[in-house]
């Protein structure tokens, strides 16, 4: 069970402590996901400024990283005098049950965000637009070194639907619903999928406005089952060691999904037979 936390918004003694609350009641099945900040809407929530180099908000998060994980290991307590942060007295009780940090995911895209990643995740999830780029996954791992190990690579999108009923016809798995596909187009609020794209500074083209409008930008896989398990072994030939997937209805979707899509992937040597 992963918690994100916004390294700017949270104290790092306060969320290591409750991370390692959350350890003990988890015994050991606790993983945390680090956010060093992007949107700028959020810090004007809470009255902060947004720095606009990425290699700022890196630096303070890899300083609130450090007084983290330190927090949670160290037994005695111990000061801390930092650019960002400057503490006495710091005692981490209580303890994780994990003898060394939890498991660390890390969203990034940037130089910046894939150095923090290899530093100190043991997931990179980075942006995935198309598996035809190329060794996308390998790509992200330029520079890596000195880190906890060797992150893995996995992308954000794609997530996964199956909305449409069985018939008699071949069924059709979606990332994005024919449905909301047809309504993103139609119904589409524009300046609402214009709005994501400049928080995220990402290209206002053609192709990344209708994701947004039809399904907050993620790369969609459109067909049969055989299409779904043929589109994610590219995902996995271009680098990419895992993804993510999500459901429009987790209880009808989830259940198609495993039945058909998990034993193509299995007889494709990506994933061990259960």
């Amino acid at each position: 069970m992963f918690a994100t936390v916004h390294t700017a918004f949270s104290h790092p003694i306060v969320a290591a402590k409750q991370c390692a609350t959350a350890d003990q009641i988890g015994h050991g099945r606790f993983g945390l996901n680090i956010v060093c900040g992007w949107n700028s809407y959020e810090y004007e929530m809470f009255g902060i400024d947004l720095p606009t180099e990425h290699s700022a908000r890196y630096a303070f998060g890899q300083e609130w990283f450090d007084i983290a994980a330190r927090s949670g290991q160290s037994r005695r307590a111990f000061d801390w005098h930092g650019e960002h942060f400057t503490l006495k007295h710091v005692a981490g009780a209580p303890s994780p049950i994990s003898v060394d940090c939890p498991p660390i995911l890390n969203a990034a895209s940037s130089g910046e965000g894939r150095a923090f990643a290899v530093r100190n995740a043991d997931f990179l999830f980075t942006v995935l637009a198309d598996p035809r780029q190329g060794q996308a996954g390998r790509g992200q791992r330029q520079g890596r070194g000195g880190g906890r190990g060797d992150a893995r690579i996995a992308s954000s999108p794609p997530a996964m639907s199956s909305a449409d009923r069985p018939t008699r016809k071949r069924r059709t798995i979606t990332v994005i619903t024919p449905t909301l596909m047809r309504t993103g187009r139609k119904r589409a609020l524009h300046g609402a999928a214009e709005h994501q794209l400049a928080v995220l500074s990402a290209p206002s083209v053609k192709q990344f406005r209708g994701r947004f409008a039809g399904g907050n930008g993620v790369f969609p896989i459109i067909g049969s089952p055989d299409t779904v398990a043929d589109t994610l072994a590219a995902i996995s030939g271009a680098g990419f060691d895992g993804t993510t997937v999500a459901f429009v209805n987790y209880t009808d979707e989830l259940p198609y999904f495993c039945q058909e899509v998990l034993p193509r992937l299995e007889a494709k040597g990506l994933r061990q037979r259960r």
